[in-house]
């Protein structure tokens, strides 16, 4: 797969076309951005960092991409919030 770099934090983040099925580790950055469909609120109140959760579904809304997880479906969450695993 390839592995874009983070400007937020130089971490590697999970590739925005992930598949259903795949496998992505919750990395708990800080956001500095508006909190669109408060996906960071969601990360914060319902992730565990370090744990590694299932791509339901990548969203594209310019400019930012979301996923929606298997373990919480019809949530959306940042990207920028995981990593491939």
């Amino acid at each position: 797969m390839d592995h874009k770099p983070c400007k937020q934090d130089e971490q590697r983040c999970m590739n925005l076309y992930a598949a259903q099925g795949d496998k992505v580790r919750y990395i708990a950055p800080r956001h500095d951005q508006n909190d669109y469909f408060s996906a960071g609120e969601n990360a914060e109140e319902m992730l565990v960092e370090g744990r590694s959760y299932t791509v339901r579904e990548t969203h594209d809304y310019e400019p930012l991409t979301f996923v929606e997880l298997e373990e919480h479906p019809g949530v959306l969450f940042y990207t920028t919030d995981f990593v491939d695993c």
